[in-house]
């Protein structure tokens, strides 16, 4: 009672534990009719809780007549360890070298002893350094730790085949919620506590004394709880030196505290005698009480001034973090660490060093959200609830419950009922990388869901686990560029098939599981014997229910080129065995081809019932396969019951389309051990089955013959072969064999019958083949069981089969190959050698050679040449014998014969356009091939040409393109090559063109435009040129302009140039312009005088200066008033000009000098001006009058 007033809602009031011993038995042999496998250990008869008492050493498997097929020889790290790893598995034979099989290495070495409490929440090695002897070790650090758990994780595997895969893993993740369980707690504690005190920092001579005090108060996490995680590292040298460290409760009660003295959640001192003392404890997960706490580290240290040697070494080193109480800012659901660990990438290697990889990510499709379930929830708890009734004698105490947790492991009770792994993924990833680079990429979905909490002790519902880790989907990828596209998808659906309900319920497991976790006491603390009755228990009950979950659907999507081809498959199931009955796939044309299965149940008879009871219902007795609606067709199996509770086939039938079964395949007779001693084919033909080694190899068959009627001598002699193959292990016990079969095919009974034997190392293979002609094939096998040597039947051999890897070799007589120089084939009549080249013991080798067949050369010589006279494919042969082993080896090469192929000719010519009636070369080059013995033709435009030679002359008279080619024929074998075809063009010839001008004669300054005409011929692909004065012009067209600004004489000249025509390809203008330029006309002038009186006035005009111009002139003169420009008062030519026409009055006269070169064109005016004063008076006659 004072105990739950004291320790009311407390953890962890009370812990025991109990050991249990359980002994089990290892498994010696297993024995079958054809085998026996014998399991081989150490033994250590001490007991030492630290070692593995046993280790399996070895696995023999035996055959039916006792030999030793093979050995696998197990070797460990160490055989004796309690974690031992296996290192080599080798196999071999008894008397002979044992070769390695497989290898392995492994991260590290697991630690021989893995204490619970250095185990994570779901018992995988965590690496703590806590030795908390506390049952539950609750103030332990439990979160997982990948680089322990990785420890004797498997790295690299060796094959066989010398390559090897090695494996790179990943701690386990789920994505949820901190502080779900005890896991992730520790991602809550934000406030750090780092404190170090050394003597390193002191000088040598000082003592230290200093104690460092640091207080704190821990907050409640959102789960109620609260928890530290504290670690520390002490040590002192040597004595006189002290390193402490505590974690304790101020001013409060702690639960378990013994009373007097200290009570600390941790006590821990480094203090030596002698030798150097080091405490160290890693991060460790403490759950505190409610209250104030104090961390305090001290050092002590008394120096040595006199021998600075014997100065203690002193540090005290503490790290411990704590919730402050401020939530955390980051996302209260991430990707929580798990126990246990998964595969990452593996890297395969194969004996030539290249390699693939294949990267694994159990992301989902965000890349961010680990698609973890968690499996096994790591922590059980129950409640107990304590009733203590009030004390009424004298009152004083109250009624009081009092409710305490409590938690329980051991290794009886697992902390989870799924078995494996505690996470299961529901997305994986997969990625496939070869050495260039590429990438192969699939993505798959598999089911799964978080179980319903569990209430320790009592069990949970149902797990169904079937359901779990079942492929939803899968899809594969393409890469383009830096992104992947879905090209394939197979999505697949599964549903239960709840059997045992309704009126078969009964046969479903009912259970119920009750705990006693209410107690009830009187005031002093006696127990009550009220405590019995359900009213203070708990249980719970549950249903084992019988739940099939199989596939429904499996949909398959291809995709190419955005077009998607679609299968779809359905099934069905029956009831209640939950076997399939029907599969159904529809492609994407709608076509559906359907099968339908039924089994022994589904058709009632006296045989099929007793399959029935033998539980053999998963055979079907008959498969129908259809298409739409249409039978394609239906087998039938009818079963027989041969006795002694033996049922096995006695028809099998098969039907084409809908029509009815009909017999294919009769038995007649079974042994036994149900091996099928004779069946006849749907010909009517018997065929009889003899079986040996103890019933487990047919040794003896023989067709057309029966069991029925056989004559007493002949089952004798059938029984004197079975008896003597079940005990054959030696050559002579064989040969006897073979002596009974020779003795069965010369029986009267086997005339017209058909007899073959054949001998066995059971397990190994058939060690001899006698067929129906008394001959006999003999098989040999290597320490490894492989086939080594085939024989005839005079025990020569015939074919050996090596093993090596690339690059070894054997001493002994292995295989030959034939090498002869040039890849190519061999030429008629020219001699070609080959050699033979084998492995071992060739200075005994003898060497006979064959061609098709006909031997042609026997010696110890390895070379062999041949002179072949025609072209074909010809058979080599090489049969090696080695005189001192016995074995022989041969090889057989085909060799093609043939001349080497003509060479396509290649043809040439001098022109490929010209103009018609132009002579052209052709001439011909790379003859050769074939025998030699060649001749030759030319064909233009397809026919055939007189020339015979190597050089052809054609002239092309009319305008047309032309095809030549030309042939090589071989006169002996009657084979030709054509050359590639060579085009000729030809034209007519240029037209001669026209030039005109638009002036002959110019002043210097003046444009004049050339222009050709009268253009035509050729290919039509023309270029033009214009020269001046033969130099030639930037001008292209068919037209000139220049503007002369330098007078002289010009020759023009134009040309059109045929860029196609290799010949006569250009064409000069048929005429030459010639072009005069000259210097401007200059015209100097004068009068006799500017103004005139009186009635005789006369005023002379001279021309007295003209320059530049052709030479070629006239001059014109006009006079007229300034104020009547259009009236004409007098004209003239030559070079004076006399002018008195003056009217009366005061008048302004101009007189107009034009000099005008006839060749040119050019005209020059000078302008001269008179004022004119005449009176009536002076001129009487001059008035208007007159």
């Amino acid at each position: 009672y004072q105990r739950c007033i004291n320790e009311r809602n407390l953890n962890n009031v009370s812990h025991s534990s109990s050991d249990n011993e359980t002994f089990g038995l290892l498994l010696h042999k297993i024995i079958t009719p054809s085998e026996t496998v014998t399991f081989d250990y150490s033994t250590y008869t001490t007991v030492n809780v630290n070692k593995n008492p046993t280790s399996l050493d070895a696995i023999t498997i035996q055959n039916a007549i006792n030999q030793e097929v093979m050995t696998y020889a197990l070797t460990y790290t160490d055989k004796t360890a309690t974690r031992k790893l296996l290192t080599t598995i080798n196999r071999g034979k008894t008397n002979t070298p044992q070769q390695e099989y497989y290898r392995f290495e492994y991260y590290g070495n697991p630690p021989t002893d893995i204490a619970y409490y250095k185990q994570d929440y779901w018992g995988y090695y965590s690496g703590n350094t806590n030795t908390t002897g506390s049952l539950i070790s609750e103030n332990s650090n439990r979160s997982p730790d990948f680089a322990s758990t990785q420890q004797g994780a498997l790295k690299k595997i060796y094959y066989p085949t010398q390559g090897y895969s090695e494996f790179i893993y990943e701690q386990n993740k789920v994505y949820g919620q901190l502080d779900t369980g005890e896991i992730g707690g520790e991602d809550r504690l934000d406030a750090v506590i780092n404190e170090t005190i050394t003597s390193d920092t002191y000088p040598i001579n000082d003592n230290i004394n200093k104690t460092i005090r640091i207080p704190f108060t821990p907050k409640a996490l959102p789960d109620g709880s609260i928890k530290v995680s504290f670690g520390y590292y002490l040590h002192s040298s040597m004595g006189y030196s002290l390193s402490l460290v505590e974690l304790k409760k101020i001013g409060g009660t702690i639960k378990n505290c013994p009373g007097a003295g200290r009570c600390n959640y941790k006590f821990e001192a480094a203090s030596p005698e002698l030798d150097p003392v080091t405490k160290q404890q890693d991060q460790t997960l403490y759950n505190l009480e409610p209250g104030d706490y104090e961390l305090v580290l001290t050092l002590e240290r008394i120096a040595a001034p006199s021998n600075p040697k014997r100065t203690p070494r002193v540090v005290a080193s503490v790290s411990l973090k704590y919730y402050s109480g401020t939530p955390a800012s980051e996302p209260e659901v991430t990707n929580i660490p798990f126990g246990g660990i998964r595969i990452k990438e593996i890297n395969s290697y194969d004996a030539q060093g290249e390699h693939t990889t294949k990267r694994y990510s159990y992301m989902k499709e965000d890349a961010i959200t680990s698609s973890g379930i968690n499996l096994s929830k790591p922590i059980f708890m129950s409640k107990e609830h304590y009733y203590y009734l009030p004390d009424r004698t004298p009152p004083g105490r109250a009624e009081m419950n009092c409710y305490l947790t409590k938690r329980t492991s051991s290794s009886n009770i697992p902390l989870s009922t799924y078995i494996g792994s505690p996470v299961l993924y529901t997305t994986v990833e997969e990625q496939l990388v070869g050495d260039a680079g590429e990438v192969l990429k699939t993505r798959s979905y598999f089911s799964g869901q978080t179980d319903l909490t569990e209430r320790f002790p009592f069990p949970p519902t149902e797990k169904k686990n079937w359901r779990k880790g079942l492929t939803l989907q899968q899809q594969s990828y393409t890469k383009e560029g830096s992104s992947y596209t879905v090209n394939g998808k197979t999505t697949n659906v599964y549903g239960p098939l709840e059997r045992h309900t309704g009126a078969s319920s009964h046969l479903n497991s009912y259970n119920l599981k009750a705990g006693k976790v209410r107690y009830v006491f009187d005031a002093i603390g006696n127990l009550q014997t009220m405590t019995s009755g359900i009213n203070n228990s708990e249980y719970v009950t549950y249903v084992n229910r019988s739940e099939l979950y199989p596939m429904f659907s499996s949909k398959q999507e291809e995709i190419h080129d955005n077009k998607t081809i679609i299968q779809n498959s359905t099934y069905t199931y029956d009831n209640p065995y939950g076997q399939i009955k029907t599969q159904t796939t529809t492609d994407s044309h709608n076509k559906t081809l359907t099968t339908t299965y039924t089994y022994p149940y589904d058709k009632a008879s006296t045989v099929n019932n007793l399959l029935v009871a033998q539980n053999r219902i998963t055979t079907p007795v008959e498969t129908q396969h259809k298409e739409n609606t249409t039978i394609l067709g239906t087998q039938v199996t009818e079963f027989k019951d041969w006795g002694n509770g033996i049922i096995l086939p006695g028809i099998t039938k098969v039907a084409k389309g809908d029509d009815n079964p009909e017999p294919r395949l009769t038995y007649h007779k079974y042994d036994t051990q149900g091996n099928p001693l004779e069946v006849s084919q749907v010909d009517g033909r018997h065929i009889m089955y003899v079986w040996g080694y103890n019933n487990t190899q047919p040794i003896v068959k023989i067709d057309n013959a029966s069991y029925t009627g056989i004559p007493a001598a002949v089952t004798t002699l059938i029984n004197q072969l079975k008896s003597t193959s079940d005990n054959e292990d030696t050559a002579t016990e064989e040969t006897t064999m073979r002596t009974l079969f020779n003795n069965l095919r010369a029986h009267p009974y086997f005339t017209k019958a058909q007899v073959s034997g054949y001998t066995y190392d059971p397990l190994i293979g058939v060690t001899s083949m006698t067929n129906p002609q008394g001959q006999t094939a003999y098989y040999r096998y290597d320490d490894m069981n492989r086939m080594q040597y085939a024989l005839d039947q005079d025990q020569h051999v015939v074919q050996q089969v090596r093993y090596n890897y690339q690059g070894q070799q054997s001493d002994a007589l292995g295989g030959v190959i034939i090498d002869t120089p040039g890849a190519g084939p061999k030429v008629p009549n020219e001699p070609a050698t080959f050699t033979a080249n084998t492995s071992g013991s060739g200075s005994a080798n003898l060497y006979t050679w064959s061609v098709n067949g006909v031997q042609e050369q026997c010696g110890s010589g390895i070379s062999f040449t041949k002179t072949f006279t025609s072209e074909g494919t010809y058979t080599v042969k090489v049969l090696v014998y080695n005189t001192e082993t016995k074995h022989r080896v041969s090889h057989t090469m085909n060799v093609v014969v043939q001349y080497p192929e003509l060479t396509i000719p290649v043809v040439s010519a001098n022109y490929t356009h010209v103009v018609k009636g132009t002579d052209v070369s052709f001439s011909v080059s790379s003859i050769g091939g074939g025998t030699g013995n060649l001749r030759y033709e030319w064909y233009l435009n397809n026919i055939k040409q007189a020339s015979t030679a190597t050089i052809y002359r054609y002239q092309p008279n009319t305008v047309g393109t032309y095809n030549i080619y030309f042939k090589v024929i071989d006169t002996e074998s009657g084979k030709s090559v054509n050359s590639a075809t060579r085009k000729l063009y030809a034209y007519h010839s240029l037209t001669t063109p026209s030039v005109s001008a638009s002036k002959a004669h110019i002043e210097q300054g003046t444009t004049t435009t050339f222009t050709a005409s009268n253009i035509g011929g050729g290919s039509g692909s023309r270029r033009y040129e214009w020269y001046v004065n033969n130099v030639k012009q930037s001008a292209t067209g068919t037209s000139y302009s220049y503007h002369f600004p330098n007078a002289g004489t010009y020759t023009i000249k134009f040309k059109v140039v045929d860029l196609t025509m290799q010949n006569a390809n250009a064409k000069w203008g048929a005429n030459t312009p010639i072009l005069k330029v000259y210097y401007k006309m200059v015209v100097s002038t004068s009068q006799s005088a500017t103004s005139v009186f009186g009635s005789s006035a006369s005023v002379r005009f001279n021309v007295t200066g003209i320059s530049g111009g052709s030479g070629s002139r006239q001059i014109t003169w006009r006079a007229f008033k300034s104020v009547s420009p259009s009236q004409t008062a007098g004209s003239g030519t030559g070079a004076q000009f006399y002018f008195s026409n003056f009217a009366t009055g005061t008048h302004e006269y101009n007189i107009v000098a034009t000099v005008k070169d006839n060749l040119t064109g050019q005209q020059v005016n000078r302008l001269m001006v008179v004022i004119s004063s005449i009176s009536d008076e002076d001129c009487p006659n001059c008035g208007p009058q007159h």
